[in-house]
């Protein structure tokens, strides 16, 4: 049996993605070891968010194999429910403009407690709740609308919903897409905190920024290909608040597992 303190918990095993005819990853081999903060950098297309849903199962693997904890989310030995999908945090990038409508800050958090498996909240579940509103800071509008919360309040949010599960792994893509100074300092604590709490952490970014002091190792993708693994290169300045396509709306994030 794998050793769970030194087995990775994320593997990709030369995986390739491809969207119909349009292989957008290509033969993917990485290994994150536990307690490793990852951040995927690229240009726009790269393939970056697209290997996070690899991840999650919801893009569509046509070679090689993606594991969580060692057990196969895609590839030819893949039981994707047997995944401990509890252990995952998934951030997405900023819900689309329909996405949440009618729902509460609260609500929106609580479907972190839920899955294609449980339509309940555990007896622990209110206080998850709550103390996951408090470590983002909107205790106070955690009964406003989701939709009425700046940018900013929204992915801190979503961010909650992954706090919530008390998760060993957080998958987060563009956490700091679009958000103010004072917003991305913010995540960058919430998201160090994390961190030092031993989990393991893989973030696709556009640019570093403020995580740029967290991140242990950098898997740098071009044109679906791995082209550097290892130490940062170096610090980007691109536009913080350039909003990248491609956001995913409010059913898909919350139905991914």
């Amino acid at each position: 049996m794998p050793d769970a303190l030194t087995s990775p918990v994320v593997d990709f095993d030369h995986l390739q993605v491809a969207y119909n005819d349009n292989l957008v990853l290509h033969g993917i081999t990485a290994a994150i070891d536990p307690g490793q903060c990852v951040a995927i950098t690229g240009s726009n297309g790269s393939g970056k968010s697209t290997l996070i849903k690899a991840c999650l199962g919801i893009a569509p693997v046509t070679g090689g194999t993606v594991s969580l904890f060692g057990q196969q989310v895609a590839g030819d030995k893949a039981q994707p429910r047997r995944v401990a999908w509890n252990r995952v945090g998934y951030v997405p990038q900023r819900m689309s403009v329909g996405g949440g409508v009618g729902a509460t800050v609260r609500e929106v958090v609580e479907t972190g407690l839920l899955g294609a498996h449980r339509w309940w909240i555990p007896r622990s579940g209110k206080h998850a709740i709550d103390d996951a509103l408090e470590r983002v800071g909107l205790t106070h509008r955690a009964n406003d609308s989701f939709q009425v919360l700046s940018g900013g309040q929204q992915q801190r949010a979503l961010i909650a919903r992954a706090l919530v599960r008390d998760p060993q792994l957080y998958l987060l893509d563009e956490p700091l897409t679009g958000l103010d100074q004072h917003n991305r300092e913010v995540l960058a604590e919430i998201i160090g905190s994390a961190k030092r709490s031993g989990a393991t952490l893989l973030i696709v970014l556009h640019e570093l920024g403020e995580l740029a002091p967290l991140i242990d190792r950098e898997l740098q993708i071009k044109a679906g290909h791995v082209v550097h693994d290892g130490p940062c290169t170096h610090v980007r300045h691109e536009n913080p608040h350039h909003h990248l396509p491609g956001t995913t709306d409010y059913l898909e994030v919350t139905q991914w597992n």
